[in-house]
């Protein structure tokens, strides 16, 4: 019988924010409640459906079997998840749910009956259909469980006095210590804080208290002061990452070697054939998420900090809009320049690269899936954060773990603010070349260490999780 197929008595229904960033980790909760005989509906938006259906066709390969349902989304047709991303989000975020509340209705009737109701934290108004459907809720929280402390803290301790965010003021914030302006969520400063996301982020703070869970991706060992703050202020929360495939942690399924969910084709034969011939810890892979628009200034002189280094590179980036191929972002002569030292795909495996024992580095922005996949498989970060919670995983990389640098902008002549060429190719060096960049991947290889021992028997969130499926099966 496959994984999933449902022999037990637990049924969740999971809704995720239609971005990868978030529906990737419930997709992989989600196998792993599968993989205890949990029964999973993952329903999703209309226009994301399709991504769902093809994500399905991966988990049946993998042995894993979930249930997807979709509903309206209300949104125009054409909808793109990069560029019209505040608006998805303003959609989904004030939606009201007797879509859902029709689907879970139907699910109950034909059986066996949804035992709890499992979404994303951007998402507050399923609130409403758990109370009127009398099941209980799991708020789903996709960030670091600091950057849930933080907003707790200014939710409930301390008023937020709208800082300059390159001031040299700072922040104490129990169980975190201090803060720097610049450490914090961009969503404290212009143009989000005007926007009025801060106060979006610290009303879903209340989300916490009326749910029966907070599942949060993280895992005690790796954010304990944080975590344990949350709790003591009566936080349900329950860690159960990283939320990462199988096969690259545990190892408990060796057919679990992806999400599932990933928004565009991954060249992944052709960044194993690269890597496969260059030497141990001697790569450095560049990626900026799935949602991050970077400047065609700032590419090039990321290209020009890649290419004076001397390092061999890997580097996914998307095609700007309006382009067809990446190639339009660079100078030219830029392709022939390369050679063998450098591969630029639109799109990679990212797990399967950050596995490989030739890559030696990371340069992100430090998105916290990207900073967990680097954590989980023992890769140091060049840290890039760019905005939203990317200032704070910086610092939990750079001040906390000790795993990675931080990359300083510096404003050129034009007054454009990014990281510069020479910043790119002395930290690159840093990372690859040093006995500084050693101890650093030293410090990677803890934590991937600590992170399995989370995830295996007897570990934190592997403990977590089974308490949560006892739970939702009474």
């Amino acid at each position: 019988m496959a994984r999933g197929s449902g022999s037990g008595s637990a049924h969740v229904v999971a809704l995720a924010f239609p971005q990868a960033g978030h529906t990737n980790p419930m997709l992989q909760f989600s196998k792993d409640l599968a993989s205890q005989g949990v029964i999973i509906t993952f329903v999703s938006f209309a226009f994301d459906h399709h991504r769902m259906l093809k994500a399905d066709k991966t988990l049946q390969r993998m042995g894993i079997r979930l249930r997807f349902e979709s509903i309206p989304d209300h949104l125009p047709p054409g909808v793109d998840i990069v560029s019209d991303l505040f608006k998805i989000f303003g959609q989904l975020y004030q939606m009201e749910g007797s879509d859902l509340e029709k689907v879970i209705q139907r699910l109950n009737v034909t059986g066996p009956p949804v035992t709890c109701i499992l979404h994303d934290v951007f998402m507050p108004w399923v609130a409403q259909v758990s109370h009127n459907l009398n099941i209980p809720r799991a708020v789903f929280y996709t960030q670091s469980a600091t950057v849930g402390a933080i907003y707790h803290h200014f939710k409930y301790v301390q008023k937020w006095n709208n800082c300059e965010q390159d001031s040299k003021d700072a922040v104490v914030i129990p169980a975190i210590g201090e803060m720097r302006m610049p450490d914090l969520p961009s969503s404290f400063f212009p143009p989000l804080l005007t926007a009025g996301y801060l106060d979006i982020c610290l009303s879903l703070v209340d989300s916490f208290n009326r749910a029966s869970w907070v599942i949060w991706n993280s895992f005690d060992e790796l954010e304990g002061k944080a975590i344990n703050h949350l709790r003591e202020a009566n936080v349900p929360v329950c860690t159960v990452g990283p939320l990462i495939p199988s096969a690259f942690l545990d190892r408990r399924n060796s057919e679990d070697t992806q999400f599932g969910g990933s928004p565009w084709e991954e060249e992944t034969e052709e960044c194993m054939e690269w890597l496969n011939s260059k030497p141990p810890h001697s790569v450095v892979y560049v990626s900026f998420g799935s949602i991050a628009t970077i400047s065609t200034k700032q590419i090039w002189e990321i290209g020009r900090g890649l290419q004076s280094s001397g390092q061999n590179y890997l580097w996914a980036i998307r095609p700007s809009a309006g382009q067809t191929t990446v190639w339009e972002n660079f100078w030219e002569g830029f392709a022939e320049e390369i050679g063998d030292r450098g591969l630029i795909v639109k799109w990679s495996p990212q797990l399967k690269v950050l596995n490989h024992p030739s890559v030696g580095a990371f340069m992100s922005h430090c998105g916290w899936n990207s900073t967990l996949e680097a954590l989980s498989c023992g890769v140091p970060l060049l840290a890039c954060d760019l905005r939203f919670d990317q200032p704070a995983n910086c610092k939990l990389i750079v001040d906390l773990w000790k795993m990675g640098i931080k990359l300083r902008r510096t404003q050129n002549a034009d007054g454009d603010v990014m990281f510069a060429w020479d910043e790119i190719e002395r930290c690159v060096r840093r990372v690859i070349c040093s006995e500084e960049g050693a101890e650093l991947r030293k410090n990677a290889v803890r934590c991937k260490e600590s992170a399995k021992k989370a995830k295996m028997e007897g570990g934190s969130s592997h403990s977590n999780v089974n308490g949560f499926v006892k739970e939702i099966s009474k």
